[in-house]
């Protein structure tokens, strides 16, 4: 029989490679005399969605200590209930592992990686206790010289790196440490007293020592705001890399990142920031960011949040909104990129907001409430119809940076409210409440009470054009230049027409993805699934579609094949929108008071 722990044991084998499995096995020393009731979270924290991880359950079993078997029945879509034992028993199942991204679990011939909330089950009424874990190392592991990057606390037994034994002092903090397992790319750095490892699963040529001083100023960044504060001496970035790939979970030492192999520098690229590794850094930026805002300062409503249903709050514009703010200006202040590269980015982000429709009809705190069914959940009307509390969120914070400043002769900022609300609120276990920023404010002297109700509780525009142009920055409108542009650059042509949808190639013609309310397409009556193949007497292409509207004088016949059927439908030219937003510098010395270099 399994070796007996003190505590509910936890053991994970991976040797069903073939079939993406994970076996599980939990060994529970001391299980409830009325039944013992165990149960698989519906949600992961940090990702507001609620995901079922119960459907990658199969062959669920019980046993005593003697091997025979006990009989068990679900209580719900989540939860197991076995027959009183009055011996210590033995769960298996097994959790099959196709999920490639940083919320699930994944399991091939190159690598596994799982997120606790996919594999442990939690034992209801010994949540509370200390755990042990076992990794088992698979005979493909170890022909394959496979290691094991987690954040979990090694036993005594097991060095860094290895399969072996780990441990949790409860069940909150097992499911907050993923487990990356294969062949993997390290990258060591130390800052303020921290181990930081970065590991890479996927990757190609890395300049290792390239990624490792850029993402450790970062770190020096975050750590000096906060005067570090973190309760760890090991951090983890394991990141897995990808042909076409961007995302990541933060958790309380480590994140879950994942990229294209695009993103990342290799020994023989030039030595200035590509676009693509600047939004690699902001990731990195981002994730460690929350190691103190949601890891550890957190809304009311997500203390001991029941991960069996949602936990709603209007606060995300806080946690995501905020972080979003300061991974890219982190880049700035930290000398990572120039402030040139930065005000690229910040105009991106201006140009997303400004494009988005959905801002006349959701306020900020509204996309948090709804995360989970509208943000988690987004359709062909999201433009539209939602805002995100990331972007938005982050202009809010922008806002409310230079407010500060401005109204406090540059003085104070955004870095002070900060660090005031990780005393009040990440050193203690107290959750914040919806006007957390407004009391702070006010603590600092500023009063802000009517600008951040006016940016949270309504739909009116925000006032950064003003509050930017006060800071010696200039914000240009510009039209795009063809259907890719992102804005954050002067452009040197524009389009002439506007369409108003997006859309992907065909072979037959262009495909339509969605519509924006009010613009030509939408006056055509264009739909989502409409495929154009004519516009007059010429063939639509995806090369060619913005040149067709641009040569338009007047209305014309658009030839589109919906569900199999010819439609003759109108389109009409309209001048082309100046959204496309830039931003140049036309005082020095007090744009520098805001984006020069800080460490």
């Amino acid at each position: 029989m399994t070796q007996q722990f003190p505590s509910v044991h936890y053991i994970i084998s991976h040797d069903e490679i073939n079939t993406h499995t994970f076996c599980v096995k939990i060994v529970i020393p001391t299980p409830d005399k009325n039944g013992q009731v165990l149960s698989l979270p519906a949600w992961i924290p940090g990702s507001y969605l609620v995901r079922d991880f119960c459907k990658h359950i199969g062959e669920f079993s019980a046993k005593n200590s003697n091997g025979d078997a006990l009989s068990y029945s679900k209580l719900d879509k989540q939860r197991w209930k076995v027959e009183p034992c009055q011996q210590s028993i033995e769960i298996d199942y097994k959790v099959y592992a196709f999920d490639y991204s940083v919320r699930g679990a994944y399991l091939d011939q190159e690598f596994g990686f799982f997120n606790g909330t996919s594999v442990f089950m939690q034992v209801e009424g010994q949540q509370e206790q200390a755990v042990a874990v076992t990794l088992n190392q698979s005979q493909h592991a170890k022909t394959h010289q496979w290691k094991v990057a987690t954040s979990l606390p090694l036993s005594d037994t097991t060095p860094l790196y290895a399969f072996g034994e780990y441990q949790a002092p409860d069940y909150q903090a097992l499911i907050d440490h993923p487990v990356m397992m294969g062949n993997l790319d390290l990258i060591q750095f130390e800052q303020h007293g921290i181990q930081f490892d970065m590991v890479f699963v996927g990757a190609a040529s890395l300049d290792k020592q390239r990624i490792a001083d850029d993402v450790s100023k970062l770190c020096d960044h975050h750590l000096s705001m906060f005067s570090n504060g973190l309760d760890i001496d090991r951090y983890v970035f394991m990141t897995m890399v990808t042909d076409n790939g961007f995302g990541g979970l933060e958790h309380r030492a480590s994140t879950a990142l994942i990229c294209g192999r695009n993103d990342l520098p290799s020994p023989t690229d030039n030595k200035e920031i590509s676009e693509n590794y600047r939004t690699f850094l902001s990731l990195c930026s981002h994730e460690f960011f929350h190691s103190w805002l949601v890891k550890r300062i957190r809304p009311q409503e997500h203390i001991n949040a029941n991960l069996s249903r949602e936990a709603y709050t209007e606060q995300l514009w806080i946690f995501e909104g905020i972080t979003s703010y300061f991974d890219d200006y982190a880049l700035v202040r930290s000398g990572v990129v120039s402030q040139e590269s930065y005000l690229e980015l910040l105009g991106q982000m201006l140009t997303r907001v400004h494009r988005n429709l959905g801002k006349f009809k959701q306020t900020v705190t509204e996309s948090s409430f709804d995360a989970w069914t509208r943000f988690y959940q987004q359709d062909e009307n999201a433009n539209n119809a939602i805002v995100s509390y990331y972007s938005k969120g982050a202009i809010i914070a922008l806002c409310l940076d230079l407010y500060i400043r401005q109204n406090s002769e540059q003085k104070l900022t955004l870095v002070e409210l900060m660090q005031t609300l990780w005393r009040e609120y990440g050193l203690t276990p107290n959750g914040t409440h919806p006007r957390v920023i407004h009391d702070l404010c006010t603590q600092m002297g500023i009063d802000a009470d009517n600008l951040l109700n006016q940016m949270l509780y309504s739909t009116d525009p925000l006032p950064v054009d003003n509050l930017l142009n006060q800071q010696g920055i200039e914000v240009n409108y510009q039209a795009a230049n063809n259907y890719q542009d992102k804005g954050g650059k002067k452009l040197t042509s524009a389009i002439k027409h506007q369409f108003g949808a997006t859309y992907n190639a065909e072979p037959s013609g262009v495909k339509i993805t969605s519509v924006l309310n009010d613009s030509p397409a939408s006056k055509a009556g264009l739909a989502k699934g409409d495929v154009l193949v004519a516009l007059g007497e010429w063939q639509i292409t995806a090369s060619n579609l913005q040149s067709l509207i641009d040569k338009l004088t007047a209305k014309t016949t658009l030839l589109v094949f919906r569900r199999g059927k010819l439609l003759k439908l109108t389109f009409s030219p309209v001048a082309a929108l100046k959204d496309s937003i830039y931003l140049t510098v036309k005082d020095k010395d007090l744009a520098d008071k805001w984006l020069a270099k800080s460490i």
